[in-house]
C-alpha cells in the first residue's frame, strides 16, 4: 500500500511542475452539499461495494446517506439509509426493504475524539502535486485537482484526497489503517452545492429509541466512523 501511494505522490509531482510556482494551500470544501458516491473496502474477507447518494452538512453537524451495498458476507443486496446527528449523538439505520429502524449512539466509550469527519484538507496535509483528470488533449476535456495526503497523530491511520482546484470539491478519499479496516476508496461524483431537502435528517418517527438489529456491512462501527 505504501508504494502505492509513493508511486501515486511521485507521477503527482510531475505533474506538478508544469505550474511552476502556482501556490496551492490546504482548503474546505463547501459546508453543505449532496452528491452520488461510491465506496470500496478490498479486504481479503470483508470486501463491500456500496453505491447511493450522499448529504453533507458541516453546519449543523449531520450526513446522510442512502445506500445500495453489495457485501461478501451478505447474499443479496441491501438497501439502507443511514441518519448521523453529531450534535446529537445519535445514528438511525433504516431497512428500506423491511423498514426496521435501529437507533444507536455515536461514539462508545474511548471513541469521541473520532467525531465529525469533514471533507476539508487538513491545514498540515502535504500536497502531492496536481493531477488532471480526463484528458488535456481534448479541449474542455479534464478537470485539474489537488492531491494531498495526511497522517494522522497515531501513525496507523493514513488518508489521500482529492480536490478541484476550484472551490475545493472532494472528488476522491482513500484511508488506509493497516491494523484494523485496511483500505476504504471513497469517490464523490455529481456534487451540488447546498441541500436541497433539509427533512432527510429527520429519521422516521418509528425509529426513534428502537433498537432492531439491522445487518450491516464491513465498514460499520467503529472503524467506519473514522472516515466520516
Amino acid at each position: 500500500m505504501r508504494c502505492v501511494m509513493l508511486v501515486l505522490g511521485f507521477a503527482a509531482s510531475i505533474v506538478a511542475s508544469a505550474y511552476g510556482s502556482m501556490q496551492v494551500e490546504p482548503c474546505d470544501s463547501p459546508s453543505q452539499w449532496e452528491a452520488a458516491y461510491s465506496m470500496f473496502n478490498p479486504r481479503e474477507g470483508h470486501e463491500f461495494t456500496v453505491r447511493g447518494r450522499y448529504t453533507y452538512d458541516k453546519l449543523s453537524l449531520r450526513k446522510r446517506r442512502f445506500e445500495q451495498v453489495d457485501d461478501i458476507l451478505h447474499p443479496n443486496y441491501q438497501f439502507l439509509e443511514i441518519i448521523e446527528l453529531f450534535k446529537e449523538e445519535k445514528r438511525y439505520v433504516i431497512d428500506m426493504r423491511t423498514r426496521l429502524c435501529h437507533e444507536e449512539p455515536l461514539y462508545h466509550p474511548g471513541e469521541r475524539d473520532n467525531g465529525f469527519h469533514a471533507h476539508d484538507v487538513p491545514a498540515s496535509a502535504h500536497l502531492e502535486g496536481i493531477q488532471f483528470l480526463g484528458s488535456k488533449a481534448i479541449e474542455k476535456g479534464s478537470l485539474n485537482v489537488s492531491q494531498w495526503t495526511y497522517r494522522y497523530v497515531d501513525r496507523l491511520y493514513f488518508w489521500e484526497g482529492s480536490f478541484t482546484l476550484d472551490k475545493c470539491i472532494p472528488t476522491r478519499s482513500e484511508a488506509f489503517n493497516s491494523t484494523t479496516f485496511g483500505v476504504i476508496l471513497e469517490e464523490f461524483f455529481d456534487v451540488t452545492p447546498g441541500i436541497g431537502d433539509p427533512n432527510v435528517f429527520i429519521p422516521p418517527a418509528q425509529c426513534v429509541g428502537q433498537t432492531a438489529q439491522i445487518y450491516r456491512h464491513g465498514r460499520q462501527g467503529r472503524h467506519g466512523r473514522m472516515l466520516r
